[in-house]
């Protein structure tokens, strides 16, 4: 989250609160405090991660900006741009876990909105970024 300096009456800085910036997940999240990798939890998602129209060959423009609003609601955005890195297993594997859970909830959502002809050109091996 983005931190504003602020000053206090002695004019003293101090830590300011911190400003959502719509991309670092809020409730229903599960906050690792040691990681700062949160467990998305994605039935909670389900019916929005869905739109009416999936990506083809005629339609990107606006596909691109409702799935980027569905990666924002759904909390992964930060997975689909790299922003949210993969915690190293052999230092945190709680977080490595969570992490590849909400990044296979990532490439879900870009899966399920994209037409059966798009879908060929996908490696789903890779991560969502």
């Amino acid at each position: 989250m983005p931190h504003i300096e602020e000053l206090d009456a002695d004019g003293n800085p101090h830590t300011p609160t911190p400003i959502n910036d719509g991309l670092t997940p809020t409730s229903p999240s599960i906050v690792d405090p040691l990681s700062q990798i949160h467990e998305i939890c994605s039935n909670k998602f389900s019916g929005l991660s869905t739109m009416s129209e999936a990506l083809d060959e005629n339609n990107w423009m606006t596909w691109s900006k409702h799935i980027t609003s569905v990666f924002k609601v759904c909390q992964v955005y930060g997975y689909i741009q790299g922003t949210i890195k993969q915690p190293d297993p052999r230092l945190d594997g709680k977080s490595f876990r969570i992490w590849a859970d909400n990044d296979e909830f990532a490439k879900h959502i870009v899966l399920i909105n994209l037409s059966p002809e798009q879908l060929n050109h996908v490696n789903q091996e890779q991560n969502a970024t």
